[in-house]
Order: C-alpha cells, then sequence, then structure tokens
C-alpha cells in the first residue's frame, strides 16, 4: 500500500531536525529520530521532575511518521517502540488521517482513540471575519477601534521581559485551570531563539494582557500555548483577537493555515472547542494512537492524577 503521508507529514514542523535538535538540547526532554532511508519519525520524550514524572514520563509524536509504504511503516514503528520502551506511554497525535493504516498501528500494540482538532484557513480579513460566528464577529468589531487608536496592540516579542510577563500569566493559567505541568522558564526562552518561533503579544495601554506561542513553518501556524485575561479586559476580548490577528497576519503573507493544535475528545465537553470553532474552521477527527508500553505505572498515575471537572471540562494526564 502507498500514499502521499510522506509529503503532508513534511508539512509538519514536529517532524523535522530543528524540533529535534531543540528537544535534545532541553532539559527533563529527549529527542528521538528514528530514520529508514526518508522515511521517519520524530519523538519527544518527556520527563516533569519528581514525583510528577515518575507518573508521567511520555514519548510524545506530534504530526506522526513520514513514510512511502506500508512496510516503511512497519519499521518505523518497531523501531519507534524499541527507542521509547522506557516511556511509560507513547502517543502519536495525528495531523493527518492516518486510520486507513490502523491495522498496522495495532499490530504493534497501538489503539486508536478519537481525538478532534480544527484547523483554520488564512485566506483573506474578509473572508475570515465572515466564517466567524456572529458572537465572534462583535467582539473583533468592538476592539478593532481600540486597535486603531493604539490602546490595544498586537504585536510580536521584542524583548526577553516580554516573555518574562507573559510566562507569569501562562503560569498562573496553567494552575489555577489547566491542571497540567507546564515547562520552566528556560524551555519558552530557548524556544524562541528559534527561526521558526514566535510570541504574539496582546497589550492594553502598554501592559501584556494575554499571548500565543507560536511556531510558523511552511505555510501552516501552529498554537503551542496561549493565554489571555479575558474577564479582566472584556472590552479587548485579547483571546478573540490574538486568533484574529494570526490568521490576518498570516493571510497578508500569502495565505496558509492557522493550526489550533487540539479540539478534545468529541464526547467530552470542552468549552476550548467551543471558543476554536466559532472561528469558522474545519473540525477534523485524526485522533492518536497510543501504546502503553508500563501497564502498572500508567495506571497508577491516572490513579494519581484524578482527573479534575473544572469549568464543565475534565483535565487529566
Amino acid at each position: 500500500m502507498s500514499s502521499n503521508l510522506s509529503i503532508q507529514s513534511l508539512d509538519s514542523w514536529f517532524q523535522t531536525d530543528e524540533a529535534c535538535k531543540f528537544w535534545q538540547a532541553q532539559a527533563r526532554s529527549e529527542g528521538i529520530d528514528v530514520r529508514i532511508g526518508k522515511a521517519r519519525v520524530v519523538a519527544q520524550v518527556v520527563r516533569e521532575p519528581w514525583p510528577v514524572g515518575w507518573f508521567s514520563r511520555r514519548a510524545i509524536v506530534q504530526g506522526g511518521p513520514v513514510f512511502a509504504t506500508e512496510n516503511d511503516l512497519h519499521l518505523l514503528l518497531k523501531q519507534l517502540t524499541s527507542a521509547t520502551r522506557h516511556a511509560i506511554y507513547t502517543e502519536i497525535r495525528c495531523q493527518t488521517d492516518y486510520r486507513p493504516w490502523q491495522a498496522v498501528f495495532e499490530q504493534h500494540g497501538y489503539r486508536y482513540e478519537p481525538h478532534l482538532n480544527i484547523l483554520l484557513p488564512c485566506d483573506n480579513a474578509e473572508a475570515i471575519l465572515e466564517r466567524m460566528s456572529e458572537s465572534h464577529r462583535r467582539k473583533v468589531r468592538q476592539s478593532q477601534p481600540l486597535v486603531d487608536s493604539g490602546q490595544l496592540q498586537l504585536e510580536y516579542m521584542a524583548e526577553e521581559s516580554d516573555l518574562k510577563h507573559f510566562y507569569r500569566l501562562l503560569r498562573r493559567h496553567y494552575l489555577l485551570k489547566v491542571r497540567k505541568p507546564l515547562p520552566a522558564y528556560r524551555y519558552f526562552s530557548n524556544l524562541l531563539k528559534l527561526p521558526s518561533a514566535k510570541l504574539l503579544l496582546c497589550r492594553w495601554q502598554g501592559h501584556i494582557i494575554g499571548g500565543m506561542v507560536q511556531i510558523h513553518h511552511r505555510d501552516t501556524v501552529y498554537d503551542l500555548y496561549a493565554c489571555a485575561l479575558d474577564k479582566q479586559y472584556p472590552q479587548c476580548n485579547p483571546s478573540v483577537m490574538l486568533y484574529y490577528r494570526t490568521m490576518c497576519l498570516k493571510a497578508s503573507q500569502g495565505g496558509g493555515v492557522f493550526d489550533t493544535m487540539g479540539a478534545g475528545k468529541p464526547d467530552i465537553p470542552y468549552g476550548v472547542r467551543e471558543f476554536k470553532r466559532r472561528f469558522g474552521g474545519e473540525m477534523v477527527g485524526y485522533g492518536r494512537f497510543i501504546r502503553i508500553n508500563k501497564p502498572f505505572l500508567y495506571r497508577l498515575g491516572r490513579v494519581f492524577f484524578v482527573p479534575l471537572r473544572r469549568n464543565g471540562r475534565k483535565t487529566s494526564i
């Protein structure tokens, strides 16, 4: 069986030399690069500090394997399994549809799990606004005059102090709402030294009220980390404006796609999915493939990190 997945997957930044070398250089992170001719799969092994890391050591493949034949996929998965066996589990977060090869993944111990994502086209400002829900359009129209007057600014990070301020906001957001481990500050500092990485900031009268860490690769912008003070600054609508500005900037540069990097499980209510859906993009269900390498530690971790309900959604490891 052959496919064009090699062409599609090569468009993912997460399967590049830059991504692999970055992960290899970070503390508590390991970059694993498996290659067989032109076929390739890059994984990041994440090791959180004790005691969290003992329960959550995981190997993440973002994007998915790059291959041209079914035999290539067999060989990649065999070597990936061997190289990530020390992780509690290995998870492939698909950014294209690998379900036609589900039987191959299952032969190597991977099970398929449904998971959604939303892709937003970045064609032109008029079409971007037209696709939005009425509530999102209203917020853009409310905040755009503040942008035009210079009171509300949406611009990329200019200096290190900007990142420090944003990281404080992001850390508080993860502590109170996301309830998942957040990489240390130096992770973001090192990431934003890469040519592909940018931090889009939202400022109200000079004060940072939101931001989004992005990766720009070919025709795609990836949303890696984001937070904003929407309740504190309702007239600014920073979350909506960060998305709108990202799409408009990409459109002005020739167009492409804004990958929002996940919209949760289809059977679990998720407020973030509804927020992203209102921008009018395409909801895809490429899902994930997960292999449990250490079943006892995996089950123990699921008990240790009891899923929390907050604001109508679940968070867990």
